[in-house]
């Protein structure tokens, strides 16, 4: 089970494809290697369970990998469990990112914050990984903002 949870204000909006999940692996002596997965968006009410409700002007998107990328991330993960019953160590680390947006109305904001939640078979629950990132604190993502198309109706 793993499951991603977005909270951003209601100016944004993740374009389908646009939330990833990166898993980093590195097995000792090898180069770390990268696989991206695009994560499917839910709107069943068990996905965003445990979940705290949204700031006010915000709204929340979840997510979860599709069939084919779950067994691909459960394959990967088998395969680093095998690497350590080998005794060969490694690590495996995971990051979560809403890449792709669309702007919903041209309303002018002080600030974009934005959280991000994970959900794993090990955490059984929504845990933050990202807190009140302001998009607009960070120059390069702010001057970027500008040229997000709108978003379909």
């Amino acid at each position: 089970m793993l499951r991603v949870a977005v909270q951003l204000p209601e100016v944004l909006r993740p374009r389908s494809g646009g939330v990833k999940l990166d898993v980093v692996t590195k097995v000792a002596g090898e180069p770390e290697a990268k696989t991206s997965f695009s994560m499917m968006e839910v709107n069943e009410a068990r996905d965003g369970g445990g979940l705290p409700a949204p700031p006010p002007g915000s709204s929340t998107h979840a997510y979860r990998l599709s069939p084919a990328d779950a067994a691909r991330f459960e394959a990967l993960r088998a395969a680093m469990i095998e690497q350590g019953r080998q005794g060969r160590r490694g690590s495996m680390g995971l990051g979560v990112a809403a890449k792709e947006f669309c702007r919903a109305n041209e309303t002018p904001q002080a600030s974009l914050p934005v959280r991000i939640y994970l959900l794993t078979s090990e955490t059984k629950s929504f845990v933050p990984v990202v807190s009140d990132f302001d998009m607009l604190g960070d120059p390069a993502l702010a001057g970027g903002l500008e040229s997000i198309q709108p978003c379909r109706q």
